[in-house]
């Protein structure tokens, strides 16, 4: 089939690339301090709780690119690898919530009446609403079944 047949890349599939690439983009910069930050001069270094780390971020970097790269290319494997990063992003803000130690975050908000922790529910729940219809428009909308398929 000529490029010029192939269908259209889907916004769900767009969505999924821009975001792979920032997280592939967050997690090399991670990586990169880290590792400058172990070898500095003053730093006692753990050397298989450090080795363990880097494998961890090896990992994962090689699983984000694998992923940009089966998803540009149009694989099969790239709409199943996608889906498993859609739900890796609910799953880790639900693992956050239940394992919060309490130490406040700099980044995150902290609500502090009643009015903005129900204001947090709702946008929450709708958020979560938002990732199950990109879940299902990603991997099981026809647009992207004819996307992964090349048909």
């Amino acid at each position: 089939m000529s490029a010029d047949n192939l269908p259209k890349r889907p916004v769900s599939v767009i969505l999924l690339q821009v975001l792979v690439a920032v997280l592939f983009s967050i997690s090399l910069g991670s990586l990169a301090r880290g590792v400058f930050i172990a070898t500095r001069p003053d730093m006692h270094l753990i050397v298989p709780a450090f080795a363990r780390a880097i494998l961890l971020y090896m990992s994962l970097l090689a699983f984000l690119g694998l992923t940009f790269w089966a998803l540009a290319k149009r694989k099969a494997y790239g709409r199943w690898l996608g889906l498993v990063c859609i739900v890796a992003l609910p799953a880790a803000g639900i693992y956050r919530h239940l394992h919060d130690d309490g130490v406040p975050q700099p980044f995150l908000f902290r609500s502090s009446n009643n009015a903005q922790r129900l204001g947090e529910i709702f946008g929450e729940g709708f958020s979560y609403l938002l990732m199950v219809w990109w879940f299902f428009s990603f991997g099981f909308s026809r647009r992207a079944k004819a996307f992964f398929s090349g048909s």
